[in-house]
């Protein structure tokens, strides 16, 4: 809320369209990018909300027909997918990293730190989201070779001026937040705690980058009550033994493969459930506890089938059934069949590129 209200946000998705100097392609990698590295720390509607006016700005003035325009969709799919990529990068990202890394430690007493999160999650980030930018580009050609209205952009840039007071304070504040999630070993609080101190910082007096009334009517306080109900479902689900019970059914099937085939396969039902359960906290509340289950039972460290997940419940690339891509559905510059075309390589992408991370970096 603070990055939005401040302005930055505005100012962050002029800079990234300006950079594309008018070329299409250019604006929607960058777009895409941006998107993944903003959404690592931020809240990944967030990202897509702020990005989809100054895209849907461009794609009218160069007359970019919905329903109609190849670079539109490209446009329209590809900024949620680079979100929810970049969704993944740090425990901050999402909601679903913050309850992957609780029920880890509660159902396998594996304790997964910030910056451990990072060092496996952001290469993943950084080294899909251009494979996932290339494959829109080539699924839906642009038919367009130069962007018109890019003076429209300068022209934003010149209204919002320098850099303002809040805005620089907000920067630091979040630098901050940052630096405390990073030296989490060093000082000792938790993610949760750094985050709620961080907060606070915010509402100081003299710092006032957030009042009270505006955090009291944007923040979704019926969510985040949500995200805890569901969590202990999860857990739920484990502490009376229906893990165990589902753990008994697969392990019979899964038993004797190696761990590498186990993770494809946990990996492929996981984006493939998307279609049935669309919910990326709930997948990922019920899933962890039995996969968790399952990994003790086939003798394989837990953190290397539950980290998979935490990744991969963030692919929502078939269908835009999820929050994310429903937000780039609306405009209507795409049918919903249409995001199975780049999305069905994507999510394949986004398998193998895990499996090669876990592989190496996961070790």
């Amino acid at each position: 809320v603070a990055f939005e209200t401040t302005g930055l946000s505005r100012r962050t998705a002029y800079n990234l369209a300006k950079m594309s100097k008018g070329d299409p392609n250019k604006l929607l990698f960058f777009f895409m990018m941006g998107a993944a590295l903003l959404s690592a720390v931020f809240a990944d509607m967030v990202v897509v909300i702020m990005m989809m006016p100054v895209a849907v700005m461009l794609l009218k003035n160069n007359d970019c027909e919905a329903g109609k325009s190849n670079y539109g969709k490209a446009l329209m799919i590809g900024i949620p997918i680079g979100a929810l990529i970049g969704g993944m990068g740090t425990p901050a990202g999402s909601a679903t990293n913050a309850v992957a890394i609780s029920l880890l430690k509660e159902t396998a007493g594996i304790e997964i730190s910030f910056i451990q999160w990072v060092l496996v999650a952001m290469p993943v980030v950084i080294i899909l989201t251009p494979i996932a930018y290339k494959i829109v580009s080539l699924a839906y050609k642009s038919e367009i070779y130069q962007l018109k209205g890019m003076e429209e952009i300068d022209h934003k840039l010149d209204e919002l001026g320098k850099m303002q007071v809040q805005e620089k304070k907000f920067l630091c504040t979040f630098a901050i937040i940052v630096v405390g999630w990073l030296t989490e070993s060093v000082h000792g609080f938790g993610i949760p705690i750094i985050a709620v101190i961080g907060a606070a910082l915010m509402f100081l007096p003299y710092n006032n980058v957030l009042t009270w009334e505006v955090a009291e009517q944007r923040v979704a306080w019926s969510t985040i009550f949500t995200i805890f109900s569901i969590n202990s479902l999860g857990m739920t689900i484990w502490k009376t033994g229906g893990a165990d019970w589902i753990t008994s059914l697969l392990s019979g099937a899964l038993n004797g493969l190696s761990p590498i085939t186990v993770l494809v396969l946990v990996g492929l039902f996981t984006v493939f459930i998307h279609l049935l359960v669309p919910v990326n906290t709930a997948l990922v509340s019920i899933i962890i506890p039995i996969v968790a289950t399952l990994s003790v039972t086939l003798g394989i460290n837990p953190a290397f089938l539950v980290l998979p997940v935490a990744f991969l419940v963030s692919c929502s690339c078939l269908l835009p059934l999820d929050a994310v891509p429903l937000v780039g559905f609306w405009t209507g510059y795409y049918r919903m069949h249409e995001m199975f075309k780049p999305g069905v390589f994507i999510s394949f992408a986004w398998i193998a590129v895990i499996l090669v991370v876990m592989l190496t970096l996961g070790r």
